[in-house]
């Protein structure tokens, strides 16, 4: 999955296919379906990779001990730190291929989309500290905005400079128009 995802940072999803996957990872291409079918398994283990992911970096936010803004900030840098080290992954699950082909994949990806996007909604609820469903889920669209952003402005520009830095620091500044002063201050 690894070379997978950094031929597609290369070259694109195009650029993707069996061959150079193996000559990536040191073995000769029958190796590889042992492991995959194909190409299309390989773009599909990608998007079912990148979902057990996500979920992994929330069940990691939600149990970090702190209270649910600390929570949602750390999300949000788990979520920026997986773009940064695999930066192909808005490559491979935003392009035509993926979003708009087969139609199991693209419903398991708009199923992986709606499933992050309700968690993010419901700690932003906890944060918020009471039940304005609206304001929870402009919270989850600014948090997953930023991340995505962040992300292709690095992919696009090559540069990864201070994208990261600057997505948390904008995220700080409008943490207090989306809940609030914190408490205690």
């Amino acid at each position: 999955m690894d070379a997978a995802l950094e031929i597609a940072a290369e070259r694109g999803l195009k650029g993707l296919n069996m061959t150079e996957i193996a000559a990536r990872v040191g073995v000769v291409p029958s190796a590889l379906y042992r492991h995959f079918e194909g190409r299309e398994a390989v773009i599909d283990g990608i998007v079912d990779r990148t979902r057990r992911t996500l979920q992994a970096n929330l069940e990691r936010a939600r149990h970090s001990g702190g209270n649910a803004r600390e929570q949602l900030r750390l999300l949000l840098q788990l979520h920026l730190n997986l773009l940064r080290d695999h930066p192909a992954i808005p490559v491979v699950l935003l392009s035509e291929e993926t979003a708009l082909g087969d139609r199991n994949r693209r419903e398991r990806l708009g199923e992986t989309v709606r499933l992050y996007r309700q968690a993010v909604t419901e700690l932003a609820r906890k944060a918020l500290e009471n039940e304005d469903e609206g304001r929870a889920a402009l919270a989850a669209f600014a948090l997953v905005g930023l991340a995505q952003a962040t992300a292709v402005s690095a992919l696009v520009t090559g540069e990864d400079s201070d994208g990261a830095g600057w997505a948390l620091e904008l995220w700080d500044l409008m943490a207090p128009l989306l809940f609030g002063a914190p408490s205690g201050a």
